[in-house]
């Protein structure tokens, strides 16, 4: 009976391989969502991500432009739109230079363009309703 079993194992093995052979697992927006929570805003204790200052995350396949190095198969470009809790935030510089090195830490990310807005200016409503709750609001 254990026989059939490593027999059935191996089968299925070989069955997937058929489907992933050459295919790269690209990473998601999610992935990079997931990644930013580790970004603490430090005036609140609070990651980014559910304090709502990350508004879209695209990845996309990376092109090298003139004068970079030639992109490899599983090369990345993120795309991160996001805001900060005021525009003269003081601590804008070191969350904007943290969201640039979670990502760029990032397995096949080449390349992080970070695009700041304040359209729509952030509000409480926009953090998660469990920050909204520990925070009292």
């Amino acid at each position: 009976m254990a026989v059939g079993l490593v027999r059935l194992a191996f089968d299925c093995e070989a069955w997937l391989s058929l489907f992933t052979r050459g295919v790269s697992v690209a990473t998601s927006s999610e992935d990079v969502h997931e990644k930013l929570r580790a970004v603490i805003d430090p005036e609140i204790g609070i990651n980014i991500v559910d304090l709502g200052l990350i508004y879209d995350v695209k990845v996309e396949p990376y092109t090298a432009a003139e004068g970079e190095p030639e992109a490899q198969p599983d090369d990345e470009h993120a795309t991160i739109t996001m805001t900060l809790t005021t525009p003269g935030c003081p601590a804008g510089p070191t969350i904007l230079k943290e969201v640039n090195d979670e990502t760029e830490a990032m397995e096949h990310i080449r390349k992080v363009d970070i695009d700041l807005t304040f359209s729509p200016m952030w509000s409480e409503e926009m953090m998660s309703e469990d920050v909204r709750w520990i925070l009292g609001r």
